[in-house]
């Protein structure tokens, strides 16, 4: 059985402010879409042993390929959509910290 962790703390001390910043930015627009919007994947790993994050996948409650196309439309950057398997990867205009794209994912229990 999965668990919900909450790794706001943890998020805020270990990533750069510019970085954290583009994730709220993410995370402002999943709400006023009313999408759930979680953090997944190597950061969390990363997050969990201390390690460099170098990528950061999200799991879209909602569809992640208009969430992707939204944001990019204010924000700038590219967008590789996936409709066939729900998935999107935004490039960003110019890397923050080393990431150069989020990668997102629609929930499928949704």
């Amino acid at each position: 059985m999965s668990q919900t962790i909450n790794l706001t703390k943890q998020l805020q001390q270990k990533l750069p402010n510019s970085l954290l910043g583009l994730l709220r930015k993410v995370g402002e627009e999943a709400v006023t879409m009313h999408y759930g919007l979680y953090v997944v994947g190597g950061v969390v790993r990363d997050l969990l042993l201390d390690y460099p994050i170098l990528d950061i996948d999200l799991v879209v409650e909602g569809e992640a390929i208009l969430l992707a196309k939204i944001i990019q439309t204010r924000h700038g950057g590219e967008v590789r959509a996936y409709s066939r398997f729900g998935t999107a990867s935004w490039l960003l205009s110019k890397p923050i910290e080393g990431i150069n794209h989020l990668d997102s994912k629609s929930d499928k229990l949704r």
